[in-house]
Order: C-alpha cells, then sequence, then structure tokens
C-alpha cells in the first residue's frame, strides 16, 4: 500500500535503539566527577526510573510529590538526598548535563552499548516502500545522532534530524518545525516514542501518537495509545491512514 502525505517521525531512545547501559555508564562517569563516589543507584533502578537530569529537577523541587508520582523509591534512590542538599535543582542539572556531556566525548566505543532494536531495518524498509517520509526527532546532538545512525547503517532512510541544539532542550520545538516544515494535515504525522510524556505533546500537536513497547515506558502508562513493536508499526500506519482515506471520501 501506498500512502500520500504522511511523516512519521521517531524518537531514537527506547523507540529505535536501546541505551539503557549507555546513558547508565555516562551517568555514572558524570556523577563521580560532580561527587567523587559511585553513582548511587544500580541497573535496575535506573530502568525502572529512568534517572535523568529532568528527573532529578522535578526531584530537587519536590521531592514528596515526586515519591508520590512514582511509588515508593528505592534505597539506594535515597542517595540523591545528600545531593539535595548540596545544590538547587537548576544548578545541578547544569552540572550534570556538562560532565556527561564531557563523558560521552571521551571515546567511541560508547558506540558499542547501543543496540539497535529488532525490526527496526524491516519497517524502515517497509515505510520507504508505502512512500512514508522517515524523520528523527530526538534529544540528543546532532553529532551523535549521526554517528547512531551511521553506526547501525541506518543514516540512509532519514528526510530530516531534529536535534537538540544547547543545553535546553523540549520537544515541542521539534514539533513545530515538523509541522512547518511539511504543512500537512498534522493527524498524517505519526510519533513512535516509549514515554508517555511525548506521547501526550505529540497528540497535543494533532499528531498521531503510538507507543513503542519494547521501550522504558512503564505498561500501564501507554496503555491509552495505540501500541506497536517495529514489525507491527508500519501496519498501523497503513490500516490509519487507509481508514482516514475512507472516512475523507465520503
Amino acid at each position: 500500500m501506498v500512502v500520500n502525505n504522511v511523516v512519521a517521525a521517531f524518537d531514537i531512545d527506547g523507540a529505535l535503539i536501546e541505551s539503557v547501559e549507555e546513558g547508565l555508564k555516562r551517568s555514572q562517569e558524570a556523577w563521580k566527577e560532580i561527587e567523587g563516589t559511585t553513582f548511587p543507584m544500580n541497573p535496575n533502578t535506573f530502568l525502572d526510573y529512568r534517572w535523568s537530569v529532568k528527573m532529578v529537577e522535578h526531584y530537587f523541587q519536590n521531592a514528596k510529590a515526586y515519591e508520590e508520582k512514582m511509588g515508593n523509591l528505592p534505597q539506594d534512590y535515597k542517595g540523591l538526598e545528600k545531593v539535595r542538599s548540596k545544590y538547587d535543582a537548576s544548578e545541578f542539572s547544569k552540572k550534570f548535563y556538562e560532565a556527561r556531556k564531557r563523558a560521552m566525548a571521551k571515546e567511541e566505543a560508547w558506540l558499542e552499548e547501543f543496540r539497535l532494536y529488532d525490526g527496526i531495518k524491516g519497517m524502515l524498509e517497509e515505510l520507504d516502500n508505502m512512500g512514508v517520509v522517515k524523520v528523527v526527532a530526538t534529544a540528543k546532538d546532532k553529532q551523535s545522532t549521526l554517528k547512531l545512525l551511521n553506526h547501525f547503517d541506518i543514516e540512509k532512510y532519514w528526510e530530516k534530524i531534529y536535534a537538540r541544539e544547547g543545553g535546553h532542550f523540549d520537544k515541542k520545538q521539534h514539533f513545530t518545525k515538523i509541522f512547518n516544515d511539511f504543512k500537512i494535515n498534522p493527524s498524517n504525522i505519526f510519533f513512535y516514542d516509549d514515554l508517555p510524556e511525548w506521547l501526550d505533546t505529540a497528540k497535543a500537536f494533532g499528531f498521531t501518537p503510538v507507543a513503542a513497547p519494547q521501550g522504558y515506558g512503564r505498561d500501564k502508562d501507554l496503555a491509552e495509545y495505540i501500541n506497536a513493536r517495529p514489525e507491527e508499526f508500519a501496519s498501523v500506519v497503513a490500516s490509519i491512514t487507509n481508514k482516514w482515506s475512507c472516512e475523507r471520501s465520503i
């Protein structure tokens, strides 16, 4: 099936690529640079709670509210209390972001810590055959994004790459650019990601969000969305666009 005027936008982490090991290692290095100690969190905690700059900001600003939202936090998470007593949220976020950026710049070996999810190349080929325009919308910087796409030999599939520029990032910036660049019915723009916060944002733009269950989002948080593994995504796009085409022709 060939579709017209359809764009598929993809996040990288948790949608195209498994990146927990890389994220944990770089976060450990950044933490050690700042605090001189080991990172106070184990891999399982990192996977469950997606420890990140944004998460720390939220936790610093209102630890009690964040704990209520996330449930009982693991004991090793309590190590953040010591840091919270030394820095305010914005100060620590800046320190952590810069330290993590330096950790990523140290070596090329970090590429080996990523894994392309099964079915991604087949999905991209199928979307190509359907005539779907594909773009990347990621919080990563452009240099790191291009290295990853080349490492996994999938750089040829993308019409555009929307990557982070500078320290501050909000995917709303990407969504605005995608909408302005392609100027199509926003519902014809599919956004594939594993985190409900960005799926919600895409929905607010009028895009069609599709959840990636192979990523880091919790099942209960993704339940309200169409879920599709990589090998299912093209069929979902074809089914939805075909339905719309029939409805619009009536």
